[in-house]
This record gives structure tokens, sequence and C-alpha cells, in this order.
């Protein structure tokens, strides 16, 4: 019997172990929100990279590099702190950007995340416009 615990003890530690040396898993969210406006109208607002007004947690934003690929920002929250951003892609066409956060680009007390990207698209689906946003990190406790 005791050789039996042994074993299993053995056994669920060696699991463990193995499963926590691989560390913390990418996470990924998304989200769809209906938007009572014209799909032209919703990417007005949102399109220019630099102007993050839209967005209820920023209480400023200042960038470099326009819609470029490369394109910097720096969000500035309500709630204090900076978040440090870089423009991956933009497809106006599409009415779609990606972006991440830059290495170092947020304090972990602000936002605690690692390796964050994420991707924004506005389209005219029936019945009504959509704003679709996906996001995924790292999240570190």
């Amino acid at each position: 019997m005791n050789r039996a615990v042994l074993f299993v003890s053995a056994l669920i530690l060696t699991w463990t172990s193995a499963a926590n040396a691989h560390g913390p898993s990418r996470q990924k969210v998304s989200e769809s929100i209906v938007i009572n406006a014209s799909a032209d109208a919703v990417w007005a607002k949102i399109k220019n990279f630099h102007d993050a007004s839209w967005m209820p947690m920023v209480a400023g934003t200042a960038g470099q590099g326009g819609n470029d690929a490369g394109a910097t920002r720096e969000l500035t929250l309500k709630a204090g702190g900076v978040v440090k951003e870089e423009l991956k892609k933009y497809d106006d066409a599409e009415k779609s950007f990606s972006y991440k956060i830059v290495k170092d680009g947020v304090d972990m007390k602000v936002l605690p995340v690692n390796d964050y990207s994420a991707k924004i698209t506005v389209t005219a689906e029936a019945p009504a416009p959509r704003w679709n946003g996906q996001a995924r990190f790292i999240a570190v406790i």
C-alpha cells in the first residue's frame, strides 16, 4: 500500500512539474459588438491609429508614423500609466488593423500581460455593422 501511495505521489509530482515547466498559456479574447451606425462611420471614428480617444479607458494619445506598419503610439490611461504600442498591419479597404504592445511597453501594475497583440475590424454585416476585436496575450499573475 505504501509503495502504491509513493508511486502515485511521484507520478503526480512529475506530471505537475512537467505541466508547469511549459509556463503560462497564451490567452485569446474575442468580442463582436453591433453598432447603430454605418460601417464607414464607425471606421472613420477608429481608423487613425494615433487617435484612441474612442477607448473609454484612454485619457490621451500621441504617436508617430501615421497608419503605416511600424507606427507607434503611447496611450495615457485615465487610471494612470502609459501603454506603448506598435502598428503591425493596416488595411483601410478591409477596415482593419493589427497592433501589439511593444516589449517593456507597459507597467505590469497597470496591465499585467506579456506578448499582447490585437486585431480590430469593422464589418458591414446585416442587420447592422459590427466592431470585431481579438486579442492574444499571456497573463502575468
